[in-house]
Parts: structure tokens; C-alpha cells; sequence
């Protein structure tokens, strides 16, 4: 049985679930409601060559949740049949959609500032989308630099009274936009009334590196959005790509699409997005579905991982995110990533946790739920390209004589031996969710 309709189309939800403790006659383990799940976005999707109802059950399959169709595929403002045509398709997959309509977005990547000017939307032809069921939203603006934020706040406030409850998709950029960590981060909560937090910042360089600023940006957007009560999105490279030549992105394997999600849920991020599903270069083999149509590798390890998620996600959603602690491994070698993160828990101040040891770098994404449950999501930080293994020991404090444990979406309990310590063993790119248990 399919679960209740992801978050999107109610995506100011920091509401969550606790449902009692379960049957397990030794410890008092907490249950949460299987009523919610995670939204899982692919951009450019379907692809332009695959928009048949095939096309969409792909993705359905695959784990997805949401399509962000191409500008590429559709329009809305100057095809309403095709539009029609592609929110069935989705409705029949189980899907929502975020469509374009060039008559409210700004300009993809607006640079020209004579786009910048505010023009009222053309709402003659709504009728053909407003309330279809598989409606999600429309893409507004895409990067926008500070000049275009007066035009994208008018623009947002025409979708808020035109589409209530909808989602006005809005994305900016991090450390790369115009004084970003200051006044433009600022402005675009404050003077644009964004719904929720959105970026791209893409960790996997071609030359099996990571960019070192991964982690400060997790960080930092997630504190932001935390402080405005806004829920966090984020994207995942999911396609390799070129960036105008001057920076290379490596497609992921299975480790390293695993590695991205498991670094957003040490971060209490509450959804994200592949990116991208299909770019319109016939040439381009690195994505989901091939030019000619047939799935690839990757899109197996998508899947793979979208389905991991989604089998732990009601409890992931039942908790809410307190910060993180990162953790240098036994090693002691210095991590630059971590020392530019600006907001962290230091790893003696986890409440609910003693001490902490690890063979090589971590994560420990500190969570509680209404009940005061204590959550901890522990990531192996170190480079997936590297193939780094992660031996982990967590001491508990004295009331925890158990532990539940999720690994790649399946649970498992464990006792803790008489110092309250359990190990876990992390895989390169994997994480795990504890929850410390207490005996009946």
C-alpha cells in the first residue's frame, strides 16, 4: 500500500509523529506512523526524447515523488494541451509535477538586468492546470543576483494569491552569489518570503575529489532555514557535468549517491532532488535514462537509493534536527572541511551521548521527536572515491541500555555492552540512524 502523498504540496511541515512504543518486550521502543515520506525531486524530468506515460513510471518506479519538467519539454504558457497531457501522465504514475510557465518565472539565470523589471502574469489560461491533482507548482526563479530579488518578490506574491498552497520554486546560489553568507542570504528570506530554503552546490569533482566547502554550506543553509522555521532542500549530483569549462563533475556511483543523502540527513534536511535526469545533449550517456530511451546504470543506483530512503523516511520525518557534530577520526589528521563550518556541536556536548570514536571522519546529526527521543544520524564523512571503511563506537549515556539502528533503511536493535557502547561498522558514503533505548 502506497503511502500518504509526500510532503511537497504541504512543504511547511515541521510537524511530526510520535505513535507510541512498540512490541518489543525488552526495550521501550518508539513507533512511528507510516504516514508520510520524504519527497525525492528529479530536474528534467522526463526527459524530452521519453514523455510518454512510460516515461513517467520510469521515475515512479525509481523512487521519485516530484518532476521539475524541463523548460526544454514544456512550457505551460504557450502549450495547455501538452500540460494537461503531462500532469495526467504524472496523476497516473503517482506523481506531482513543478511546471514552467514563462509568463510568471523570471528569466532561467537572469543576467540581463531589462529582465529584471516586474510584469503581471497572463491567469487567462490557469483553468488548464490550477487544480489538477498532480499539480505541485511552478518554477519561479533559478539564481538569481540581488537586482532581480524586487521583480522575484512581486512575482512570489502574485504565485502565493494565485496558487494558495502551491509551491513557487525558488533557487539560490551559496557561497558563489554576491556576499551570499551576508546580505544576500538575508534579503532572499527577509525581502523575497521564499517558502523554503533551496540551493545547488555540488560536491564530486571529476578529478575524484571533493569541493572542500560542501559541509560549511550543508551548514550553513540548514541553520539559516532552522532560524526562519523553513524547511531545507538541496540538490544532488546526480549527472556529471561541465560547468562553462572551468569545473568538472563526476556521475556518482551507488556509494557516492548514497554519500550525498546521508550527508543532507546529518544536516536535518527534509528533502532533495536529483540533478539532473537528462540534459538535451543527444551525445550525453551519464544520465538516467539513455537517448534512446532505456534505463542506465545510474538509473538503478538511483533507484536503489531513492528506495532505501523511502523505507525509513516516516521516521527520519518524525524528528527534528538540533545541529551536528563533526568528528575527526582516531587518525587526528586535520579536516579543512570541517574547520570552516561555522556553526557545530563539539562532540563532548551531544546530550545523550558520553563519547565518541571513529576510524576516520564523521557526522553526528543530533535529532529529537515530540516524545524527546533522541535521534542520532551518523555519517562517514570521508571521500566515497577513497573507499574508506568507518568503524564507529558511541557510548551512551547510563539510562540507554539498547539501541535502534538504521542502515540503508532497515531496522535492527542492539544491545549495548555493560560501558553502554555499541559499534557500527559504516561502508564507504554510508550513514546510520540511532535511537538509544531504555529497558521497560
Amino acid at each position: 500500500m502506497k503511502k500518504a502523498i509526500c510532503l511537497l504540496v504541504g512543504f511547511i511541515l515541521f510537524a511530526y509523529v510520535f505513535a507510541g512504543c512498540g512490541g518489543n518486550k525488552k526495550y521501550a521502543v518508539p513507533v512511528y506512523a507510516d504516514d508520510k515520506c520524504m519527497d525525492i525531486g528529479g530536474h528534467d524530468a522526463p526527459p524530452l526524447h521519453k514523455t510518454s506515460q512510460e516515461g513517467f513510471d520510469d521515475f515512479a518506479e525509481a523512487g521519485f515523488t516530484v518532476l521539475i519538467v524541463s523548460k526544454w519539454a514544456l512550457d505551460v504558457a504557450n502549450d495547455h494541451d501538452k500540460a494537461v497531457t503531462f500532469l495526467d501522465r504524472a496523476q497516473n504514475a503517482g506523481l506531482k509535477l513543478l511546471i514552467v510557465d514563462s509568463a510568471f518565472c523570471l528569466p532561467f539565470m537572469p543576467n540581463d538586468p531589462s529582465t529584471w523589471a516586474y510584469k503581471p502574469a497572463d491567469k487567462a489560461y490557469i483553468k488548464y492546470y490550477k487544480d489538477h491533482p498532480a499539480f505541485a507548482g511552478l518554477m519561479l526563479a533559478d539564481e538569481p543576483n540581488q537586482e532581480a530579488f524586487p521583480a522575484l518578490k512581486l512575482k512570489l506574491d502574485e504565485f502565493k494569491e494565485t496558487f494558495p498552497g502551491k509551491l513557487g520554486w525558488t533557487n539560490t546560489y551559496v557561497n558563489t552569489a554576491d556576499d551570499f553568507y551576508n546580505t544576500h542570504s538575508k534579503r532572499w528570506i527577509e525581502e523575497v518570503g521564499v517558502q523554503y530554503m533551496s540551493y545547488d552546490h555540488y560536491a564530486l569533482l571529476d578529478n575524484g575529489d571533493i569541493r572542500q566547502d560542501y559541509f560549511q554550506n550543508l551548514e550553513f543553509v540548514r541553520t539559516l532555514a532552522k532560524k526562519h522555521n523553513l524547511p531545507a532542500h538541496n540538490f544532488l549530483l546526480t549527472t556529471g557535468h561541465v560547468v562553462s569549462g572551468a569545473m568538472a563533475y563526476r556521475t556518482p556511483n551507488e556509494a557516492e549517491l548514497r554519500w550525498q543523502i546521508a550527508c543532507d540527513l546529518a544536516y536535518g534536511y527534509s528533502w532533495f532532488t536529483h540533478f539532473n535526469c537528462w540534459t538535451p545533449d543527444p551525445l550525453d550517456k551519464n544520465t538516467i535514462i539513455a537517448p534512446d530511451g532505456s534505463r542506465t546504470q545510474l538509473y538503478y543506483d538511483v533507484k536503489t537509493t531513492n528506495l532505501e530512503m523511502h523505507k525509513w523516511d516516516h521516521v527520519y520525518l518524525s524528528f527534528e534536527w538540533q545541529g551536528t557534530a563533526p568528528i575527526l577520526g582516531n587518525r587526528g589528521l586535520m579536516n579543512w572541511m570541517f574547520s570552516i563550518i561555522e556553526n557545530v556541536v563539539e562532540k563532548d556536548q551531544i546530550d545523550g551521548i558520553k563519547a565518541v570514536r571513529a576510524t576516520e571522519d564523521i557526522l553526528v546529526g543530533i535529532f529529537k521527536d515530540a516524545n524527546k527521543n533522541k535521534g542520532f544520524m551518523v555519517t562517514n564523512a570521508t571521500n566515497p572515491f577513497e573507499e574508506k571503511f568507518n568503524r564507529v563506537t558511541l557510548e551512551f549515556e547510563k539510562p540507554y541500555k539498547g539501541v535502534q539502528i538504521y542502515e540503508r533503511g532497515v531496522p535492527r536493535i542492539a544491545d549495548l555492552d555493560k560501558d553502554g557502547r555499541v559499534v557500527i561498522d559504516l561502508e564507504p558514503g554510508d550513514g546510520a540512524f540511532l535511537i538509544p533505548l531504555k529497558k521497560k
